[in-house]
């Protein structure tokens, strides 16, 4: 089984985006863990979009960067063609 870095940065936020729009629908709590070290900065930006909160040291907090999950697709899918 692949892990992420195996998965290209579009496929990764594609998924990100998928989660966001089929997660409102249940009843837990998941927490996303992006390694730095394997995403840039550029990608875990983008990522942050599909995120309504994230964790800022020890606190959870409200994401004003955050897109709803048809905004998130839309911008990638306008990226992936603009790129053909």
């Amino acid at each position: 089984m692949g892990s992420r870095q195996d998965m290209g940065t579009s496929e990764m936020l594609r998924w990100e985006a998928l989660y966001g729009e089929y997660s409102s629908d249940w009843y837990f709590l998941a927490l996303c863990q992006f390694n730095r070290s394997v995403f840039g900065a550029d990608v875990i930006m983008d990522a942050l979009q599909s995120h309504p909160y994230f964790v800022m040291g020890e606190v959870v907090v409200s994401n004003p960067l955050s897109e709803s999950p048809e905004v998130v697709r839309e911008d990638l899918y306008s990226e992936r063609h603009s790129k053909r």
